[in-house]
């Protein structure tokens, strides 16, 4: 049996490299049939749906990285008979998977308590799988969905009958990736690092992008050069670009380069279309100053370990994503910070329920308020899906009493511990 498996990992990282917390926001929810372990804990009366981020409560206070759709695809043997029966097991150390499809067995240490334990793994189990079936899969008209069927692997249906064409799950944690970047504005100078591991050899990244997207949907990027080692470990680049680099056409060069390096890394070529096409809206055209980079093979065994129940030849591809703070980004803080807090009471004049709705569960694409929204809080908005862990991590790292006044308005200020029932989660 061969098993193929692509996914990604999202981090927020600061100008220092450490990954900022509360960054579970839904900027691409699931399918409605997809499987989750929120509503087990959390009650939806108490917590409406709209304010949930990967299944927990959003700006949750541990969460520094988000595991993005990984999906497991299985090819039979030639001659094998079909269908073949299998478990499969995956597991994430110091985080939960949350969210899965067909069903599967949960295991969520500390969920009980809304706590991320240290060193601890939370589980999915997949028992009596079918793999070579016929099944229905559901009607959905979700790309993020639709783009990873497009593939030549086997069906695979769940003892309730469940069917797809790969298993999907994805979750959140507490732990950083391989790879911190350092920034420096005033040199405009970007320094790459490997992250210290209990692994035998350090798990280097040998391949990486320096990617900025513009409103407009214009692309600047480079690919990281190498060390002598072959590794980007140490290496230091500019991560400003002129105005004559950006370009509409630089996406497909980009998409171009990085399906190369992922059937190089062992996907089958239209493996690595769909998990590209995937990705359009949240990663390739969304604004912002992010670095890719493929997650070396040890890391993604020990974080988050993979058996099946038959002999397999398996290939594990993951993508690092780390968002930065943008010189825009850095800009639009500042102007929080100089502009005199507005009042909220606007919010109570929102006409329309179902955009306030969105807007307060943290989209971009919430629509027409019917109020105009203040000078301050527009700024804030434009921070764009991170915008909470980037504004608590300013006033953390330089208190000041304007932008305390601004959280405080609008319940964003960030607890010493996270409770249910204070201001910061009602809100």
């Amino acid at each position: 049996m061969v098993v193929h498996e692509w996914g990604t990992f999202t981090e927020l990282q600061n100008e220092a490299g450490v990954s900022l917390t509360g960054i579970n926001t839904d900027d691409e929810p699931v399918p409605h049939f997809v499987h989750g372990f929120g509503n087990r804990v959390l009650s939806p009366t108490v917590f409406p749906e709209q304010f949930f981020g990967k299944r927990l409560p959003y700006r949750h206070w541990q969460v520094a990285t988000r595991l993005e759709t990984p999906v497991i695809y299985f090819y039979p043997p030639d001659g094998a008979e079909l269908p073949v029966k299998l478990n499969v097991e995956v597991g994430l150390r110091e985080g939960w998977l949350s969210e899965y499809y067909p069903q599967a067995t949960v295991e969520a240490p500390g969920l009980n308590e809304l706590s991320i334990r240290d060193n601890e793994y939370s589980r999915l189990i997949w028992e009596n799988l079918l793999v070579g079936t016929e099944g229905r899969y559901p009607e959905t008209q979700d790309p993020v969905w639709l783009n990873p069927r497009s593939t030549q692997s086997a069906g695979v249906t769940n003892a309730a009958g469940e069917s797809e064409k790969y298993l999907f799950y994805r979750g959140v944690g507490k732990f950083s990736g391989p790879l911190r970047i350092q920034l420096d504005r005033e040199l405009g100078q970007l320094s790459f690092a490997t992250v210290e591991s209990t692994l035998p050899e350090s798990p280097d990244a040998r391949t990486a992008w320096l990617v900025d997207v513009q409103r407009d949907g214009s692309v600047a990027f480079r690919r990281i050069h190498q060390n002598q080692s072959g590794t980007v470990d140490g290496v230091t680049t500019g991560y400003r670009f002129t105005e004559e680099e950006f370009s509409q056409d630089n996406l497909q060069l980009l998409k171009d380069q990085m399906h190369e390096a992922l059937v190089a890394d062992g996907l089958f070529v239209d493996e690595a279309s769909a998990m590209l096409a995937t990705w359009n809206n949240a990663y390739f055209r969304s604004p912002g100053l992010r670095v890719f980079y493929l997650v070396p093979r040890d890391w993604t065994d020990d974080q988050m370990p993979l058996s099946i129940s038959v002999p397999t030849h398996v290939e594990r591809v993951m993508v690092g994503r780390i968002e930065l703070i943008s010189d825009e980004n850095h800009e639009l803080l500042q102007q929080i910070r100089s502009t005199p807090a507005s009042s909220r009471e606007w919010l109570s004049q929102i006409t329309n329920e179902e955009a306030g709705n969105r807007m307060f569960a943290g989209h971009s694409d919430f629509g027409d308020l019917g109020v105009e929204i203040p000078e301050d809080y527009q700024r804030y908005l434009d921070l764009g899906r991170f915008r909470n862990a980037m504004l608590r991590a300013e006033f953390i790292a330089r208190p000041d009493e304007n932008l305390q006044k601004f959280l405080t308005q609008y319940g964003l200020n960030p607890p010493s511990i996270y409770s249910f029932g204070s201001s910061d989660t009602d809100e």
